[in-house]
């Protein structure tokens, strides 16, 4: 069974922290790393590609679109998924742009989350999600 790879990257320990033990229990999901800011997420996606980018783009050392568009620029078969607090109908068409394959809010199940990261490597076109 291929295993999907996933870099976690939130500047919220507890977070994190919750989400990483989520994700452990998948038998079908590799957690490759955990990030909690921006330039440290943009090392370790270059470094060691993702099939997937669970990402905040609100990090503490800045917003991280930036970083966010040069991971998208430079790993174009990682999908990104934005899981985030807050998020507006201009940052929506930001991440349209961007090709973000999902935008959600940190008020899903769990279990929600899991299916999205085992869907993502199958879609066939860009979808939008929150």
């Amino acid at each position: 069974m291929k295993k999907v790879r996933v870099l976690l990257a939130d500047s919220h320990p507890q977070v994190r922290t919750q989400l990483a033990a989520r994700l452990q229990r998948e038998p079908d999901i590799e957690l490759i790393g955990q990030t909690s800011n921006s330039g440290q997420t943009l090392r370790l996606a270059l470094s060691n590609p993702p099939d997937i980018l669970l990402i905040d783009p609100m990090m503490r050392d800045g917003f991280g679109l930036a970083n966010l568009r040069q991971i998208v620029a430079r790993l174009p078969a990682t999908a990104i998924v934005v899981l985030t607090a807050y998020v507006d109908t201009a940052l929506k068409i930001e991440f349209t742009r961007m090709g973000i394959v999902h935008v959600l809010t940190k008020g899903l199940t769990s279990e929600s989350l899991v299916n999205v990261i085992r869907n993502v490597p199958d879609l066939a076109s860009v979808s939008m999600s929150v």
